[in-house]
């Protein structure tokens, strides 16, 4: 990757939550715990993944900050043909970015529905 390429694609790796290249050269640890989370998730991304597994992608965020994420992540699903497995206990705000829902209890399947 030239140097051209290299600032286009830091520029891009902070698609979901821009506010954050403004921490790019401080260590994480001097994040909150919600910006570590949304780090991690800006970091995988930038690999331009096929397959993502999130687990608990909400927890310690914001409302907006969850919102932002749920739509950016469908709308990065939708236009990259990502796969995508999502386990929340905030489910509701994933559903849009979902094509099928699975609903577990305990170790049982309990319900299964699709979107068209």
């Amino acid at each position: 990757m030239n140097l051209a390429g290299a600032r286009t694609h830091q520029a891009q790796s902070f698609q979901l939550f821009p506010e954050l290249a403004e921490f790019a050269k401080a260590p994480a640890r001097v994040l909150s715990g919600g910006f570590r989370r949304l780090l991690a998730i800006e970091m995988v991304l930038a690999q331009e993944p096929s397959v993502l597994l999130l687990d608990e992608p909400g927890a310690g965020l914001t409302s907006e900050r969850l919102n932002r994420l749920a739509s950016g992540l469908r709308e990065l699903v939708r236009e990259n043909s990502i796969a995508a497995m999502v386990s929340d206990h905030r489910y509701e705000d994933f559903f849009e970015a979902s094509s099928q829902h699975f609903t577990i209890r305990g170790s049982a399947l309990i319900a299964l529905s699709q979107q068209a």
